[in-house]
């Protein structure tokens, strides 16, 4: 199991042959990214979020992705085509779980 910050994983990109660098995202049983959505995504983002699903999705690995956004933020910060097959594959493969609740900074100011 790993668990890495969406922003951390991308930058892997800059570093080295990005495939061969997020390849280890790929291989892993099971990957936990964590974060996705804090800044709004580059098309470099998006395009390392897609091919990792993407890889994961063909090899039926499992993953989280915990998120702020709400599930039409979410769809609209990953649709990278005219079509959103990324958003597609999650919601074939994943079980969306939302937690709605007060967030738990907010309520701390508040007192």
């Amino acid at each position: 199991m790993l668990s890495v910050k969406f922003q951390e994983m991308c930058e892997v990109k800059k570093d080295m042959n990005w495939t061969q660098g997020l390849y280890k995202y790929v291989k892993i049983p099971f990957l936990i990214i964590s974060e996705f959505g804090v800044k709004k995504l580059t098309e470099s983002q998006k395009e390392v979020f897609e091919y990792i699903i993407d890889e994961r999705y063909k090899m039926l690995k499992p993953f989280l992705i915990t998120t702020n956004l709400s599930v039409d933020d979410f769809k609209t910060e990953i649709d990278i085509l005219p079509y959103n097959r990324v958003y597609d594959r999650l919601t074939e493969i994943c079980e969306l779980v939302v937690m709605d609740w007060e967030l738990y900074r907010q309520r701390k100011k508040e007192k």
